[in-house]
């Protein structure tokens, strides 16, 4: 994986949840998640395909994660258009915002951090 500093062992970690949802609050949320491996790419150059996702029970996302399509980042009277697609959306509103993905590790504690703010839980 290009410029990913990471284990063996944080990639199968987070591999391993694939298709994993775990409820949240006794069931007022749940966490969703799908990872695979990938032909690194512009758009995925550390091979990780990935949607971490926190829902309500109707299916509502309300915070995510993902890979599944650059962004575009208004900078005033401009548009960037980074070539990862690294981001995460947050909010009911789903405010989208880049994310500099450091590793399957951190993807994974970064995730957890946010929901613990969004839900307002502590693991």
């Amino acid at each position: 994986m290009k410029n990913v500093k990471t284990s063996p062992h944080e990639l199968q970690a987070l591999l391993d949840l694939n298709g994993t949802e775990i409820e949240l609050m006794d069931g007022q949320f749940f966490a969703k998640f799908e990872v695979h491996t990938v032909e690194p790419s512009s758009e995925v150059p550390h091979g990780i395909k990935y949607s971490l996702t926190l829902h309500k029970p109707t299916g509502q996302r309300m915070l995510g994660f993902d890979n599944a399509h650059p962004i575009k980042i208004k900078k005033g009277r401009f548009v960037e258009r980074p070539t990862e697609a690294d981001h995460w959306h947050y909010g009911p509103g789903e405010a989208v915002k880049k994310y500099q993905f450091q590793g399957p590790g951190k993807l994974l504690e970064d995730f957890w951090a946010e929901v613990e703010k969004f839900t307002g839980i502590e693991e």
